[in-house]
């Protein structure tokens, strides 16, 4: 559904990444991240206990340390949860 903020759209490309010896794209880790918060996570007891984020955030993250980005700008990627409330947060880092 185009209308979810958290939907991810695979490409044929992004679908032939998932051959031997070649590497995971982000879209597909991050498809994988939604079907483990959307499938593992059903009961609430579990879902408030993680914050997953998806894979853009840590380059995000790098910007605002380096000074390029805004830390202030960062906060709308767990807007409306207590991340400090979580038992875990999970930050996946994807790099080339």
């Amino acid at each position: 559904n185009r209308d979810d903020p958290e939907a991810v759209e695979l490409t044929s490309s992004d679908i032939k990444c998932l051959d031997p010896g070649v590497y995971l794209s982000s879209p597909v880790i991050n498809y994988y991240i939604q079907y483990i918060k959307r499938d593992k996570f059903q009961r609430e007891a579990a879902r408030n206990n993680f914050h997953m984020f998806n894979t853009y955030f840590y380059s995000k993250l790098q910007e605002a340390l380096s000074g390029k980005g805004e830390f202030v700008k960062l906060r709308r990627w767990w807007k409306g949860v207590n991340i400090f409330q979580r038992g875990y947060i999970i930050l996946p880092i994807h790099g080339t």
